[in-house]
């Protein structure tokens, strides 16, 4: 996309719409869209670009402000719920989360959903068979057939049989976190270009699924590679991804840009034993970076951004400002937010901010 639309918000400023009626528990932002949660409905709240459905309800489009379900113009700066999105479709939504072109949302009954384009748990769709069957150019046409409005049931593998609690998305994969204790991984089936590449990457090509098997049925990453039960935390960035075990181990996988492994891409978890110097309490993942909160509050990133595979500390922190010697981190997962208002991106390009600011 061309960036001639992108505005600075220079100060963070209240989000608008629904988003301003009711208080938010929980937030999450992809590429171009953010998701969220309203406590007193337990609806899931949409905003930004809605190019392949993942507002989950509809948007608008063009000049003359058309209805859209999807399309490169299809869009709302809005903050809204629709039918899709609340009660009885997604009975009391808990968490979120986003991925470049997806949506996530997990139910206080321990269900978890998606839209927008997503195949993963759907083994009875023919696009999803021809996706993970076909070779790249045969399944350009599945590629155009993944986009929908409609949340559907993340299923396959076990996952039914328990109760998911947490969610987390890269740029095409996805993480799920169960009470059980359990991690499952899912490949979206998308190219990570909206179909649009036509020397498409593999499944999996980087390992960031952290195990073998059907790329786009849900299925569990082996527990003995992912310390001590149970979980604290997970995060994914765009081919990478992260876990913390119950004694505040960091693990990481995928590709070697932001695993934080001075070490070809893994496809098994791993431990980072650059960070074993404190418990890890939170882990967050960017493109190709991620940070990591210690036990003693102390914030450490690495990956492309910094510079550097091994983890720094955070010492700046603002534009124009360094963060040990390097760039600042541009996007920020939040996973709860103040009673009034949150912002997730600093930059308005396609409306994700929600405020008056179009």
């Amino acid at each position: 996309h061309s960036h001639s639309l992108a505005v600075q918000l220079a100060t963070p400023a209240r989000v608008g719409g629904a988003a301003r009626v009711e208080r938010i528990t929980a937030v999450a932002s992809g590429r171009y869209h953010v998701v969220a949660v309203g406590a007193q409905s337990g609806a899931v709240l949409s905003w930004g670009l809605n190019d392949h459905g993942q507002l989950g309800r509809t948007a608008l489009s063009g000049t003359r402000r058309r209805a859209c379900s999807h399309g490169p113009r299809c869009h709302d700066g809005e903050p809204s719920t629709g039918p899709l999105l609340s009660s009885p479709v997604l009975p009391r939504v808990l968490r979120v989360a986003a991925g470049r072109y997806f949506s996530i949302a997990v139910t206080a009954s321990g269900r978890a959903y998606a839209w927008g384009r997503c195949a993963c748990g759907r083994s009875d769709s023919p696009w999803t068979r021809s996706l993970a069957n076909a070779s790249a150019d045969s399944a350009q046409g599945a590629q155009r057939g993944l986009s929908q409005l409609q949340p559907y049931r993340l299923m396959g593998g076990g996952l039914e049989k328990e109760r998911v609690v947490d969610a987390v998305a890269g740029y095409t994969h996805l993480l799920l976190r169960t009470a059980e204790g359990s991690l499952f991984s899912c490949e979206s089936g998308d190219d990570g270009y909206g179909g649009r590449l036509r020397d498409k990457p593999r499944f999996n090509q980087f390992g960031q699924l952290g195990r073998y098997g059907p790329p786009l049925t849900p299925r569990r990453i082996a527990a003995s590679s992912l310390g001590t039960p149970p979980l604290r935390a997970i995060a994914a960035g765009r081919c990478a991804s992260y876990a913390i075990d119950g004694r505040g181990a960091p693990y990481g996988w995928g590709c070697s840009q932001a695993s934080g492994l001075p070490l070809p891409e893994r496809d098994t978890p791993t431990r980072i034993v650059a960070l074993s110097t404190q418990p890890a309490r939170s882990i967050a993942a960017g493109e190709y970076f991620a940070v990591a909160v210690l036990e003693n509050g102390t914030l450490l990133t690495w990956g492309v951004a910094t510079g550097s595979q091994r983890p720094r500390q955070v010492r700046g922190w603002g534009w124009g400002s360094s963060v040990a010697k390097a760039s600042v981190p541009v996007t920020l997962l939040v996973r709860s937010c103040a009673r009034r208002w949150s912002v997730c991106h600093v930059w308005v390009q396609w409306w994700q901010l929600g405020t008056s600011t179009h």
